[in-house]
């Protein structure tokens, strides 16, 4: 990757706009501006010419562009080894629409764990009320939960208008009763919430899910961007583990690394949404305790001695665990 294109430390960037009190655009847009370049070549070399590039988007290389989930598996298909089956690259090349998520800024598909289809969450021909009005249940819960982002932070919720494009609401038909969410690095701006339709998938989960997986797809767009992921892919033979402070589990160390953006960025927001309600106590409370938790104990990047981990990622953790434990957030 050219050096000469990547910001010095875009993971400095990511923990400034991750405490939710300035605008780090200036920051974003360097990121984003380098990895455009870069995909408008890639772009350029898998579509082979214009012609086809207008047969798939109407426009042109920069229609293609236009579409952030396009381009970061476009990037992702040069960079990884990774398969994107037809599915998801119907969905992302927009194959497949919604009807009804007025309200927020992505896409909302269902699915289950048995059957593995992804469909959108409205279709035509429901002939089943009750499923309907489940559906709408949802739909309403995640508006509500992406309301509540922007009133609490104007911050928060622009990263989710930038780097999430998919929502798939997933039912695990062995647990129907416990909420989860996840992303993964071969769907950038794809994330799935699991068992919305359950009591427990409350307002706050579903905003905390959200901005949770978001910072992941931030995360792995940056990695994509440096070639960062590498290292972890080499760190990964030796068998490594962390244990998190967070959960308690063993976890890989790129897991790691994200969680201490993740809690960092989940700490900021649950702090900033109690002050600005006077939350002393209840859900959104235990949300920033959890989330603080982790920055309680040994520093974070002891964690990492002996490991090949660039200094710009340590710089970065170093900052959010000094601003974490402060809990005054500096720039």
């Amino acid at each position: 990757m050219d050096e000469q294109i990547i910001h010095k430390n875009p993971y400095r960037d990511v923990a400034v706009e991750l405490s939710w009190e300035i605008d780090c655009i200036d920051g974003q847009l360097t990121i984003l501006e380098s990895y455009t370049r870069m995909l408008r070549e890639k772009v350029k070399r898998i579509f082979n010419n214009d012609a086809i590039s207008k047969s798939l988007s109407g426009d042109g290389v920069d229609s293609v562009l236009l579409n952030p989930l396009i381009s970061h598996q476009l990037l992702i298909s040069e960079l990884a080894p990774t398969h994107i089956d037809n599915l998801h690259s119907e969905l992302i090349l927009g194959k497949e629409k919604t009807s009804n998520t007025s309200g927020v800024p992505f896409e909302i598909f269902c699915s289950n764990t048995i059957s593995h289809d992804i469909k959108p969450l409205f279709s035509l021909g429901y002939s089943a009320s009750n499923e309907s009005d489940t559906k709408e249940t949802a739909r309403c819960k995640v508006i509500a939960a992406y309301e509540m982002l922007q009133i609490t932070s104007c911050f928060a919720s622009g990263l989710i208008d930038r780097f999430l494009k998919i929502l798939i609401l997933e039912e695990d038909m062995s647990d129907l009763e416990t909420p989860g969410s996840y992303s993964q690095s071969s769907t950038i701006g794809m994330s799935t919430i699991i068992n919305i339709q359950c009591p427990a998938a409350t307002i706050y989960f579903i905003a905390d899910a959200l901005l949770h997986e978001t910072i992941h797809c931030y995360l792995f767009t940056i990695e994509r961007i440096t070639g960062d992921f590498a290292i972890y892919e080499e760190i990964k033979k030796s068998n490594r583990k962390i244990r998190s402070p967070w959960s308690g589990r063993h976890i890989e160390v790129h897991f790691f690394i994200h969680a201490c953006f993740v809690w960092y960025g989940l700490q900021s927001f649950w702090r900033k949404h109690n002050e600005s309600s006077n939350k002393v106590n209840g859900e959104p409370r235990e949300y920033f305790n959890k989330a603080q938790k982790g920055f309680s104990g040994a520093l974070l990047t002891k964690h990492l001695n002996g490991l090949p981990i660039p200094p710009r990622i340590l710089e970065a953790i170093d900052h959010m665990d000094y601003n974490a434990r402060s809990l005054n957030p500096t720039v």
